[in-house]
This record gives structure tokens, C-alpha cells and sequence, in this order.
């Protein structure tokens, strides 16, 4: 079971044990180029030239789509800003009514409801004279009074 020498898997000469050969550019890596065939590359160059037009296309519309997406973050963000904005004014307003209203310290001459007081004996209570401090019996602020 000898095969042909020319198809380049064993020579004659290597015997039954030899290694396989490979002969020509097989034996360095390399490919051997194609014969003919050169008026191919002016053909390349036209589908390349084309090729090349519709991605550029393609990458212009991406990049107007990621604009687009951009704006509208944009503007999400801009919204969000502004609910943020009117809910801290909003929240700043309550403050100021509640300070009000604590100032008025129940006097019936405003239109703000009267302060609701704590019941005497709960945590909350204030009636020891610190008016607006709001202070647990028996909590530290006790203690260095004492």
C-alpha cells in the first residue's frame, strides 16, 4: 500500500515506517495564490466602494438614533429634575406652615389650626417649660438637668 508519490503523503524512498511529507508550499504554511484571475481585483474595488457607502449609511443612521435617544434621556432627566424641584418647595412650604403654626402657639387670632399639645405623662410631653423642644422624660436631655 504505497500511494503516489505526486499527491505528496509518502515518497518511495521513505519506506513502509516513514513520515508523512508534504511537499511544495504546504510544507511552509503558506498558500499558494491563485492563477489568473487579476481582473477580479477592479471588481473588488466597485462592490468595496459600495459596500463601504452603505455603511457609512447604516453607522449615520445609528448615530441619529443614539442622538435621538440621548435628547429624550435628556429630557427624562429634565423632568425629573423639575418634580424633584417642585416637591422640595412644596415640602419646604409644609415647613414653613408648620412653623407658623408653631409660632402661633394656639392663638386662636390666626387662621392656622391650633397647635395640638401632648397629653401630660407622654414621652412627648413639653409643658416643663422648654417651648418648641421636644425632648423624651427621662432621655439624656433629662438627665444633665437633674
Amino acid at each position: 500500500m504505497v500511494r503516489v508519490p505526486s499527491i505528496g503523503t509518502r515518497s518511495l524512498t521513505s519506506g513502509f515506517g516513514g513520515k508523512e511529507k508534504k511537499s511544495g508550499t504546504k510544507a511552509r504554511g503558506k498558500k499558494r495564490p491563485k492563477k489568473g484571475n487579476t481582473s477580479r481585483k477592479g471588481k473588488e474595488k466597485v462592490v468595496d466602494e459600495e459596500e463601504e457607502e452603505e455603511e457609512e449609511e447604516e453607522e449615520e443612521e445609528e448615530e441619529e438614533e443614539e442622538e435621538e435617544e440621548e435628547e429624550e434621556e435628556e429630557e427624562e432627566e429634565e423632568e425629573e429634575e423639575e418634580e424633584e424641584e417642585e416637591e422640595e418647595e412644596e415640602e419646604e412650604e409644609e415647613e414653613e406652615e408648620e412653623e407658623e403654626a408653631a409660632e402661633g402657639d394656639g392663638d386662636s387670632s390666626g387662621p392656622n389650626e391650633p397647635v395640638k399639645r401632648a397629653k401630660e405623662g407622654s414621652p412627648w410631653d413639653c409643658s416643663d417649660g422648654e417651648s418648641g423642644r421636644r425632648t423624651r422624660r427621662g432621655g439624656a436631655g433629662e438627665a444633665e438637668r437633674d
